[in-house]
């Protein structure tokens, strides 16, 4: 049997949110912090980058159909618990550390993974690339000519990559209007849900959901076999085959935020907390894939740092 859960749509939804919508009908759901606030409209979705930690990597088998490509090896992996980082970054990792060091095989073993794993992507992306061109060029025509309307934060210069200067701060930019005459295809990257031309930049670019759906409504397919189940509803449907050997581990696991804290309380007491953010942000990262085996984002450590470098650091232009 196959359960179904109402779930909540977000006001609105990032770049990359609708070109997944409409290539793979990849629904965007609400994610509330602690304090039940809906993340997209806070301070916890990265720096230049959007980085929505509770969305998956990879794409479900069904969603890859839909779109005709074969299935994401991502997923495959995640169904079996693995967590691979790129063979480059296994190759740094593994010379920061020495031959006794408890994760030394654990991360050599890893890293012959990664290269089987590198070269499954490398064929699935091409296919992946040929998938969502059509679906970007639909939204990009959207945009262009008003039907779809987008907001995003206007950055002072072009910025490569991540924010990098520690006193910029993104969210002290204000979310603008953009206009239509703006947009060119070549100049939108929706997997970070930024765009540029030659003279102004966008970050954190996104639209209001129910208007996504009104322009890119898609295909509707009537479900007769759903019966209900006080707030559940329950299709009858025989459910697809899935090939998931351990449910409760797919997906990112679960980050030990308390070993984090340890760590940098183990610094702060022998003296070795770095003075610039920057270079701790780079060390807790490295210390995650090496000690924990598991990634965490840059804005996600940097987040948690702040208070320390608040208090500890001590210096009135500290971000």
């Amino acid at each position: 049997m196959t359960f179904l859960q109402r779930v909540d749509v977000p006001e609105i939804c990032f770049l990359k949110e609708v070109l997944f919508w409409v290539a793979f009908r990849r629904l965007p759901v609400a994610i509330y912090d602690l304090d039940g606030n809906e993340k997209r409209n806070g301070t916890e979705v990265g720096g230049y980058a959007v980085e929505l930690g509770d969305d998956p990597d990879w794409f479900e088998d069904e969603e890859c159909a839909s779109a005709n490509i074969p299935p994401d090896p991502r997923y495959a992996a995640a169904s079996r618990g693995a967590y691979l980082f790129s063979v480059a970054e296994y190759d740094d990792l593994i010379a920061k550390i020495k031959t006794d060091n408890p994760s030394w095989q654990r991360l050599n073993k890893e890293r012959d993974e990664a290269v089987v794993f590198e070269k499954e992507m490398e064929s699935w992306s091409l296919q992946y690339e040929d998938a969502i061109e059509y679906p970007a060029s639909k939204i990009f025509v959207a945009l262009r000519d008003g039907r779809l309307k987008a907001k995003g934060r206007l950055l002072p210069d072009h910025i490569d990559a991540e924010l990098s200067n520690e006193d910029v701060d993104i969210y002290d930019t204000p979310v603008v209007e953009i206009p239509a005459a703006f947009w060119s295809l070549k100049g939108i990257d929706f997997e970070d849900s930024v765009a540029e031309d030659d003279d102004s930049c966008y970050c954190h670019i996104r639209c209001q959901s129910t208007e996504v759906f009104s322009v890119f409504p898609g295909d509707y397919e009537p479900v007769l076999e759903v019966g209900k189940f006080g707030p559940n509803f329950l299709l009858n449907a025989t459910p697809p085959i899935r090939r998931i050997e351990n449910i409760s581990q797919l997906g990112r696991p679960a980050y030990p935020w308390d070993a984090f804290h340890l760590e940098i309380a183990d610094l702060i007491h022998k003296g070795q907390l770095p003075e610039k953010k920057e270079a701790c942000i780079q060390y807790l990262r490295d210390w995650s894939r090496i000690t924990l085996g598991i990634e965490v984002g840059r804005s996600a450590v940097g987040q948690k740092l702040t208070p320390y470098y608040a208090r500890i650091v001590r210096k009135p232009d500290r971000k």
